[in-house]
């Protein structure tokens, strides 16, 4: 009989989980850091820490390709090839796994047949506890797809991240370093292979330092049988690292990039090795890990979004698929079981509200339990065994809504509704990274929309290298205020530096940052209409300061999703003409309707309803401009129908304006 060969299979892999994810796929800009990175992309800049110079220079030779649609989506489409070759490589992981445990099956079976034969029980039927190729082929494919449709790692096939590299190297790791441990005879060249995968590992995400406990632990323990003295076992796996460790030197390009001074050159990497080492080793993103409130809400989340990766039924398998290889391959179940815990471990420590993608490294080895489970109990029930494409199914049915960001039209939409209700030449502070300033930069700086334009993100005022970013972009806005930011950087260096310890410098950096905001608004005020987002007075996490000080002195006018800045309180209508909200209004409601939000979607949504009523709402009431606070009351209910505390507000509003 001929069987469907893995080769073919794992093509229909790539070509099946390719087709999900372009029909799933985001049609444009999206959250938080994706506008940034496809600026990087396209203009080989410097990214976020940790640089991601590997993802880098791929994705910049992917944009270079001239396709026949806009850059921000085929840049989207290389995060879905990405992981669909991930999806490629995890059938090999899956099926490797199946035909080594298939043939201890076997050999099993055999011995059991000699000893019955020897103790005359020949005449008893034989059970053949163990699948065929065709039926190892089949399995493989239906737990790949399983992968292919975990709700994380579909995820992060639908828009440009640099997870979807990431995710792909940790599959060619454990690909390769499983290898070395079934074929023996080639196992130097296997291990040679991984520390090579390391090395590109290292080179696009530091997060692959999370596999090598599980490699260091499992070589000890596919090596104890063999006749090689700990001396030179040692000295191999020194030699290996040696090898992984070339991956750094490709973050010599961040350094020769920066030097060009591109569009986006977060960092300024190349004013000297110590500006280069904060950003490498995301000395700036530290103040999030390890703080004790973080674990408890990060393993609340890993509990919840864990059923979504297996299909819910699935974690049955899991749990045998984990008890099925303790009896039969100890050395593969400590090497899943480290990759997990120590995953797990470093992803709870992290206080970042997007941590779903740093439990990928988990997810894959929990899936390949999941695998294993799956073999282990269909060898038994193999008349039945194309019921394991139910888990596919299952998978793809449970997050097609969740991962279907082909109807995601909210970061675009939102930064549009905001910018084009601000005036020509504009100045906007706000502190929005998560909703639209990566959008923004990237439609300004590489689809040149509202060139005139000035945005400044709040936070990042608090380092050095976007001060640099700001005078390159901006610099007839900052150029009045160099005095400011002079002062501003002694401190803002001694803060990078770890040396700002006394009372009187932490009031000084604060002072500094201030006044430097204020005189970006105040010299600018009679050249430019400033606006701010009202986020920017918002508490950090522990209640701290809203800093105040900003913008102080003066009025705060509504004007579409932001605040206006004026000396005087009078005389100022307000209209809601130009906020249209249809689009943004139909890919809200997409997601609320099948109950698939997140905090991103429900966090701009607020952030809109906030601007209609809170601010528009508010001051129309407060300044005899009821019918307008009315409208936009009504134009936030179309955004949340269900908001009872909306439909509340408008019956007060109405009966106010009854009553005149």
């Amino acid at each position: 009989m001929k069987y469907l060969n893995k080769t073919t299979a794992s093509i229909l892999i790539f070509v099946i989980s390719l087709i999900v994810y372009i029909i799933t796929l985001a049609p444009g800009l999206m959250f938080t850091d994706n506008g940034e990175l496809a600026g990087v992309c396209v203009t080989f800049g410097v990214a976020h820490p940790t640089g991601y110079p590997l993802f880098t220079i791929l994705g910049h030779l992917w944009s270079l390709i001239p396709f026949p649609f806009s850059k921000i989506y085929s840049l989207n489409l290389f995060s879905a090839i990405l992981v669909s070759l991930a999806n490629y490589v995890f059938f090999h992981i899956i099926y490797n796994i199946i035909n080594y445990l298939n043939q201890k099956a076997q050999l099993l079976n055999l011995s059991q047949q000699k000893k019955d034969k020897a103790n005359l029980k020949n005449n008893r039927k034989q059970e053949n506890f163990s699948l065929n190729e065709g039926q190892i082929t089949l399995t493989a494919m239906s737990v790949a797809l399983m992968f292919a449709f975990a709700r994380t790692i579909w995820e992060q096939a639908t828009y440009l991240e640099v997870y979807s590299l990431q995710i792909f190297i940790f599959n060619l790791i454990i690909w390769s370093f499983i290898k070395s441990a079934i074929e023996r005879n080639l196992q130097q060249r296997y291990l040679i292979l991984t520390a090579l995968f390391i090395a590109l590992g290292l080179a696009n995400h530091l997060t692959v330092i999370l596999v090598l406990p599980a490699l260091v632990i499992s070589y000890f323990i596919i090596t104890q049988k063999v006749n090689i003295p700990l001396k030179n076992k040692i000295l191999f796996l020194l030699l290996l690292g040696i090898i992984a460790l070339f991956g750094f030197s490709l973050y010599i390009v961040l350094i020769i990039r920066s030097s060009a001074e591109p569009l986006f050159n977060w960092g300024g990497v190349s004013r000297g090795f110590e500006k280069f080492w904060y950003h490498i080793s995301g000395k700036q993103y530290q103040v999030w890990m390890f703080s004790g409130e973080s674990i408890a809400r990060n393993l609340k989340r890993l509990i919840e979004i864990i059923p979504w990766q297996v299909a819910w039924i699935g974690l049955a398998f899991t749990i045998w698929g984990i008890i099925y290889t303790i009896k039969n391959w100890f050395m593969l179940f400590i090497f899943l079981l480290c990759i997990v815990v120590f995953c797990i471990l470093y992803s709870m420590n992290y206080s970042i509200n997007d941590i779903d993608s740093y439990f990928s490294a988990a997810f894959i080895g929990i899936l390949l339990f999941t695998g294993i489970g799956i073999f282990a109990t269909v060898k038994y029930l193999k008349q039945y065994y194309p019921i394991v494409f139910l888990f596919p199914i299952l998978s793809l049915g449970l997050n097609f809504t969740a991962n279907n960001n082909s109807q995601n039209e909210l970061v675009p939409e939102y930064t549009k509704i905001l910018i084009e209700n601000a005036r020509p030449n504009a100045l906007i502070i706000s502190r929005q990274w998560d909703f639209w300033i990566p959008a923004f930069w990237y439609m300004q700086k590489i689809e040149g929309y509202r060139s005139d334009v000035v945005l400044i993100e709040k936070e990042l005022i608090r380092r050095t290298w976007f001060l640099n970013q700001l005078k390159h972009w901006y610099p007839d806005v900052c150029k009045p205020c160099e005095k400011q930011t002079e002062i501003y950087l002694k401190y803002l260096e001694m803060f990078e530096r770890d040396e700002l310890k006394s009372k009187n410098n932490i009031i000084g950096i604060q002072k500094s940052f201030e006044n430097l905001i204020n005189c970006y608004i105040d010299s600018n005020f009679n050249k430019r209409p400033i606006y701010i987002t009202a986020d920017i007075y918002a508490e950090d996490e522990k209640g701290g300061n809203k800093d105040l000080a900003i913008a102080n002195q003066y009025y705060k006018i509504p004007e579409g999703l932001a605040l206006r800045l004026e000396k005087s309180d009078s005389n100022h209508v307000i209209s809601i003409d130009n906020i249209n909200l249809s689009k943004f209004i139909e890919s809200y409601q997409y997601y609320r309707k099948s109950g698939n939000t997140n905090f991103l979607i429900e966090g701009i949504k607020d952030a809109v309803l906030q601007c209609l009523v809170q601010q528009i709402g508010f001051y129309c009431q407060t300044h005899n401009q009821l019918q307008t606070a009315i409208s936009a009351v009504n134009l936030a209910i179309s955004l949340d129908p269900e908001n009872k505390k909306l439909r509340s507000i408008k019956y007060n509003l109405e009966k106010l304006q009854s009553s005149k």
